[in-house]
């Protein structure tokens, strides 16, 4: 099945929404909105614990924009984690979450900066890969 971008974003939101109500009803979602960005980088979402101050960013790359993840995005999510890290002292966490191939020097990149790569196949997929992560949140 061939997904453009918007369309895998809306089909893992909902499928991720439908997920934390089932399983985790403590976590909270938030999609921030283009306006929303008052500073630094901006998660496609975040999924934080009020309890706990845990929190995961993540950053979806599906359709075309999936089939490459370029090395001159790896400041970006540098910037996002930090960010995350700053505003969820407890634990702030990144994943991106990709249907494309990931470059090894990107991987390499990722795994040494501790920021989680998710290769997916589809937005159901994406979402439920995600779940055992937010176990521990």
């Amino acid at each position: 099945m061939s997904t453009n971008m918007k369309g895998f974003e809306e089909l893992f939101l909902a499928r991720l929404e439908e997920l934390l109500a089932q399983r985790h009803p403590q976590l909270a979602l938030e999609v921030p909105t283009s306006g929303s960005r008052a500073r630094g980088p901006r998660a496609d979402f975040v999924i934080s614990n009020p309890k706990t101050g845990s929190a995961i960013a993540g950053e979806l790359k599906g359709g075309k924009q999936g089939q490459h993840l370029p090395f001159s995005m790896l400041p970006q999510l540098r910037a996002l984690r930090e960010q995350i890290r700053t505003d969820h002292p407890a634990r702030g966490e990144v994943v991106v979450i990709t249907t494309g191939k990931v470059p090894n020097l990107v991987r390499d990149g990722l795994n040494h900066d501790g920021i989680a790569i998710l290769n997916v196949s589809s937005p159901e997929e994406g979402a439920e890969r995600l779940n055992e992560c937010l176990d521990t949140l």
